[in-house]
């Protein structure tokens, strides 16, 4: 069983706050997800913890159609630590030691939770290999993504973004070269 994971952040580097995980359990050689996860974290909380918003970013931000994601009161989003320890739960449930992590880039959303782990002093959830970039996937096996079109996905939700991304890894290994 392999994951596609998505965040969505107030910012493109480490240590600025997360908004949502999405995640997803999947099989590369079928089609469809299996189990889903979905997490809206408290922003004050990160915003106290000195976590930092970036301006062009929380820009973009109120110009995309899906905004009202910063209306949910913190009262009702996870801590990071538990979000953190969730997440570690749902992969250690639905996973096992030969699962792979996707996302789309290598540089982003991985590398953003595994410092947020670190920080936290909490266990990365996967092994220090199984991290996957969906992209890479994609161009190597010549499948190209943005030919996927998944009615009923919301662009730059977490979950749909997960989904997304996992529906790229079966399409590629299924229709690509």
């Amino acid at each position: 069983m392999d994951f596609a994971i998505d965040l969505e952040t107030l910012g493109r580097v480490s240590g600025c706050p997360i908004v949502s995980i999405g995640c997803v359990s999947f099989e590369r050689d079928a089609e469809g997800t299996n189990e889903e996860l979905y997490l809206e974290l408290n922003l004050g909380e990160q915003f106290n913890e000195g976590y930092k918003v970036d301006a062009n970013t929380l820009a973009w931000w109120m110009q995309q159609e899906n905004r009202d994601v910063f209306l949910v009161p913190d009262s009702k989003r996870k801590s990071l630590e538990d979000a953190l320890l969730e997440l570690r739960q749902f992969v250690t449930i639905w996973g096992d030691d030969g699962s792979c992590v996707w996302a789309i880039g290598s540089d982003f959303d991985i590398a953003m939770l595994r410092w947020m782990y670190s920080e936290w002093d909490i266990n990365w959830p996967f092994h220090y290999q199984a991290a996957r970039d969906v992209r890479t996937l994609c161009d190597a096996r010549g499948y190209d993504r943005k030919t996927l079109v998944i009615p009923g996905l919301m662009a730059h939700n977490a979950l749909d973004d997960a989904i997304y991304a996992a529906t790229c890894v079966q399409h590629a290994f299924k229709h690509g070269k």
